[in-house]
Parts: C-alpha cells; sequence; structure tokens
C-alpha cells in the first residue's frame, strides 16, 4: 500500500470533507443538543465521554467547555473522537449492533 492511501485511510472526517471550524464546532456541539431535553440522558454521556459537569461555574459555560472538550488547536476541534464518543455511547452502540446485524441478515 502506497504512503498515499495510507495518509487516506488515516484522514479525519474534518479533513476528508474540509470542513471549516465552524463546521466543526457546530457537529460538536449538535451532539451536545441532541441530549438538551433529557437532562438526565446529557449527563450519562458526559460521563461516558469524560466531560465534568461540576467544573462548570454556570450554565452558560456548557458550550465553550464542550467545545473546549472536543478542541486540538485553535480552530480545529476532533469531529472524528465526538462521533466516536456518540457511536460507542452504549444506547447508541446498540441500535448501530442492531442495525448491522439485521443488514447481516438480509444479505
Amino acid at each position: 500500500m502506497s504512503d498515499r492511501s495510507t495518509k487516506r485511510q488515516s484522514a479525519s472526517l474534518a479533513e476528508m470533507v474540509e470542513l471549516t471550524a465552524g463546521e466543526q464546532a457546530c457537529i460538536i456541539i449538535n451532539i451536545l443538543t441532541d441530549f438538551a431535553s433529557e437532562p438526565a440522558r446529557l449527563v450519562k454521556f458526559c460521563e461516558h465521554v469524560g466531560f465534568d459537569l461540576s467544573a462548570l461555574t454556570t450554565t452558560t459555560d456548557l458550550i465553550p467547555a464542550w467545545l473546549g472538550h472536543y478542541r486540538i488547536k485553535r480552530g480545529v476541534y476532533d469531529v472524528d473522537r465526538a462521533c466516536k464518543d456518540l457511536a460507542t455511547w452504549p444506547p447508541i452502540a446498540a441500535m448501530i449492533a442492531k442495525e448491522l446485524r439485521g443488514k447481516s441478515r438480509a444479505v
């Protein structure tokens, strides 16, 4: 395998589709806001990803701190890790596994 194809396989989602910093931030914020209507699930998800809610002083700190949790460097966020955190959260992972089992049976 050439170095070029190896690099392509190891490229992050943000690099492959050339997401802007704003787009990266939106993806990461959307993961958080998906849990907004269910505070108990939000707390459990934050525990799953290692995000310490008790470190926040006010609710207005939540989004900047959440982005900071996934920030790699100025203007670059780890979208891959955020998506992996979501995909490995037990309720989501169970749904993914169920879908994959259903598709493998259909083949």
